[in-house]
């Protein structure tokens, strides 16, 4: 939609300040990465609790955009520019996306619940494909800020709108009600998803229901009896229509399972007089769930859902998440296969620019035909082609006949194949070596041949990275911080074991100050990866202080001998005003100048001007732990008093540090100039877990199931005695993984189906057992050893040691699978 700023001025009631107030925009952006083409760009300046959108004002106009709309106009140099001033850029936005939404001459459906909004959108959009022109919210566009973007980037004369709508507190829905007004609402299911910020159930079920008044039809699962008696006792939704769906009889939409494959349902349904039998490509029960959504969703659109049965046995799985996994050939290769749209592919370029790659890098992506856009095939090919370049990607990959047919309009390193079949017989495979790659795909081009193809083969056993889990942990801690108080990021020991490369991209990503190492070579590593960040060396080696300098490595400085030889290295290359980080002992007993040492520390900084004392920190012992907070205290002010000596004496104010992740929980008030983050930051709290994400989830396969006698053995020693006749399921994970043999012979469980299934025998170096008598279990059944719901702390319960340990015990070989929904 093309606007001009008078306009969206009058819109927001905002101030227009600049001369071209005639001038044309059409691409909103909050987000200075995102930017596409800056001429016809708007950027709207969000203001939060520890971001503000004005930093990135000077930045945005140097790459060429010449629009703003900003709360802060006496901060922004006003030359060359047209600023729009409003009292809350926030609120500004969702005015102009609520003008918008009036424009729509389509149905509006929004969609609210704990999970299940993002399949139950995507479903609904492949069932009308080709039956009527859709638009909708990109993935899980659905917050305060997603919701308005999601209705700009909403084509004008779509048929249909399919708008979600996510909120975490009190206050949220009546904003987005506003923004979405739909004429058609549905519910999906409610959960524990940010329970936290509702006093209970039927307070978070009213904030939902909230996006429903003024609507024409209400479409709910009637089994749920909280969500049933919230509607209730709801008087705005008395009078509107309803579409109730179960599974028990009771809805206006009655289905039942009449049979079950290990990969298909086959449902009944009963509507009205009408009687179907659906095939659905899914045998979960949220699927099942889903799929009945979208049929009362036909049926509040109007439709005959009996013209919709091929359909629903041509669902696709909709990919909530993008992996990040290890290619062959030292490529690098994220996985968003069964999903191929435009808002999605945005989405995925995003976060493979994201991994913050040398320019040399050449970035590749495998696209499949988008067959649910609705847009004219050229028309729509010529998006891609601008997205792609925006995004910098060098070479394409094409599938399908429509892709193929559009060649001429793209601008890269193209190579085209009719088919999938066509790609993996005359692709040479190697071309792709040391390449970025993403994979984009329908479901129908079973992409999951290519990256099979290009996935480098280590282990059947992987370890799951959530990169979401990391970033709301981090968020979690900045939340307990000053908006001046600096970050460090320990990615020491392959970044706690999940990943010192991705790790590390990902927090320089989103604005870490300090990233800290054990030892030079993982500093050396993630500098050829790619990182500019400060680096710290915790434990630096005299013999790699000349290759700690040539890849900008900081040292801590801990001891006379260690600072002396780092000294003379400087010198030997002629180097002053180099940065080190010193560290006091004041009372772990660890590393660190004592109290006794400092006068000579200082005499040697004021007689060499080679260093620069870039901070001065000092390590708590025991912050966890209530009953030492005495001690803590005394370390705490301790170190503020010969800290506050260092600076005085060199007459320097320098960044002053002693928390760690357990210390910024419960001392934040100690927070001084930068906090340490190590294990809370990759999801383990000693103070209250419930604030925090796991990050890892240790997984494995079946691969064998065997039927063993009562009173037979299984495992080394024969320490696995039976006392009944059982199943036994044999999982490729052992003590060469990272599986302690102190598991096993009946102490700790896996999960497999949610259900546990206990070690049995010894843990073998490659393999263990488990028992799964009774459970159904087959082959190539996806285990979990620790993770969302077994958690590392539960397994160092067992094992008697510390979740440190489980988590960096995890063998090299072990696949890393880099996650992000």
């Amino acid at each position: 939609m093309k606007i001009s700023l008078s306009k969206i001025a009058y819109i927001t009631g905002g101030k227009l300040i600049g001369e071209d107030g005639s001038k044309i925009v059409s691409n909103l952006i909050t987000d200075s990465r995102s930017l596409m083409n800056a001429d016809d760009t708007l950027f709207f300046a969000l203001k939060g609790e520890r971001q503000d959108g004005h930093r990135f004002i000077d930045e945005l106009k140097g790459r060429g955009v010449k629009a703003f709309v900003v709360s802060d106009a006496d901060k922004v140099s006003k030359a060359g520019v047209v600023l729009i001033h409003v009292p809350d850029t926030t609120v500004a936005l969702q005015k102009l996306a609520a003008y918008k939404r009036s424009l729509f001459k389509g149905k509006v459906l929004g969609v609210t619940g704990s999970n299940g909004k993002t399949v139950f959108k995507e479903w609904l959009a492949q069932l009308l494909n080709g039956k009527a022109t859709t638009s909708r919210s990109p993935k899980s566009y659905n917050s305060q800020i997603g919701v308005p973007l999601s209705i700009w980037m909403s084509d004008l004369d779509s048929e249909v709108y399919l708008i979600e709508a996510g909120i975490s507190e009190v206050g949220e829905m009546e904003k987005l009600k506003e923004i979405i007004s739909p004429e058609i609402g549905v519910i999906t299911n409610i959960g524990p998803a940010h329970q936290e910020n509702f006093d209970s159930y039927e307070e978070k079920i009213d904030e939902k229901l909230k996006l429903f008044a003024g609507a024409e039809t209400l479409i709910y699962g009637i089994d749920d009896e909280r969500i049933t008696e919230g509607i209730r006792r709801n008087h705005a939704l008395q009078d509107i229509a309803k579409i109730s769906w179960s599974l028990k009889g009771a809805g206006d939409i009655n289905a039942s399972v009449l049979s079950q494959t290990t990969r298909v349902t086959f449902l009944a349904v009963k509507y009205r007089k009408n009687r179907l039998v659906l095939e659905i490509p899914f045998v979960d029960k949220a699927s099942i769930e889903n799929s009945l959504s979208c049929f009362a969703a036909l049926v509040a659109l109007g439709y005959n859902p009996a013209d919709f049965v091929e359909g629903f046995g041509m669902l696709e799985p909709v990919a909530m998440r993008l992996e990040l996994k290890k290619g062959r050939g030292g490529s690098l290769l994220i996985n968003d296969a069964y999903n191929s749209d435009l808002g999605s592919l945005d989405i995925a370029l995003d976060f493979l620019n994201q991994q913050g790659l040398e320019s040399t890098i050449k970035h590749t992506v495998i696209l499949s035909d988008i067959i649910q856009s609705g847009d004219d095939k050229t028309e729509l090919y010529k998006k891609v082609n601008r997205l792609l370049m925006s995004k910098n990607v060098d070479s394409l990959i094409g599938v399908g006949g429509e892709i193929s047919s559009c060649a001429s309009l793209f601008e890269m390193e193209t190579r085209f194949f009719d088919t999938t079949e066509a790609l993996l017989e005359r692709l040479a495979f190697m071309d792709l070596n040391n390449q970025a790659i993403l994979l984009k795909g329908a479901r129908y081009f079973e992409f999951e041949k290519i990256s099979d193809r290009l996935e480098e083969k280590v282990h059947r056993t992987t370890l799951e990275i959530n990169l979401n889990a990391l970033i709301h942990n981090f968020n979690y801690f900045k939340s307990l911080l000053k908006p001046r108080t600096k970050v460090m990021g320990m990615v020491k020991a392959f970044a706690y074991g999940s990943g010192s490369f991705e790790i590390a991209r990902l927090l320089q990503y989103h604005g870490i100050d300090y990233l800290a190492v054990a030892v030079a070579d993982e500093g050396v590593a993630l500098r050829r990866a790619g990182i500019s960040v400060p680096i710290v060396v915790m434990t630096p080696e005299a013999k790699s202080f000349h290759t700690m300098i040539s890849h900008q490595l900081e040292p801590e400085i801990y001891s006379l001998d260690v600072l002396h030889a780092f000294d003379r290295a400087l010198v030997s290359q002629g180097i002053h005003n180099y940065p080190v980080h010193l560290k006091i002992d004041s009372g772990m007993h660890r590393l660190g100048f004592l109290e006794n040492e400092l006068d000579e520390l200082i005499a040697f900084l004021k007689e060499h001007q080679s260093l620069q004392v870039a901070s001065v920190f000092s390590h708590l012992a025991a912050s966890d732990e209530a009953l030492m907070d005495h001690f803590t205290m005394e370390q705490i002010e301790m170190f503020k008093r010969l800290s506050t000596k260092v600076e005085e004496a060199l007459e320097i104010q320098t960044t002053k540090h002693i928390l760690n992740s357990a210390g910024t929980e419960r001392f934040a008030e100690h927070q001084m100039d930068m906090v340490r983050l190590g294990i809370g930051m990759y999801g383990v709290s000693s103070v209250e877990q419930a604030n925090l994400e796991y990050v890892s989830a240790l997984k494995t396969r079946v691969v064998q199931v065997k039927h063993v006698p009562r009173n037979e053995t299984v495992g080394y020693g024969r320490r696995g005695v039976l006392e009944r006749d059982s199943e036994i399921a044999i999982l490729p994970v052992g003590y060469a993984d990272g599986l302690n043999r102190l598991l096993g012979n009946g102490k700790g469980y896996v999960l497999i189906n949610g259900r546990k299934a206990p070690y049995v025998g010894n843990i073998c170096m490659d393999l263990c057992m488990v028992d799964v008598t009774d459970m159904g279990v087959q082959c190539g059944e996806e285990v979990t050893v620790f993770g969302k719901d077994l958690s590392i702390s539960v397994l160092a319960e067992w094992m008697g040691t510390i979740p440190y340990e489980v988590i960096t015990s995890i063998s090299a070989r072990v696949k890393r699978v880099f996650v992000r929904e």
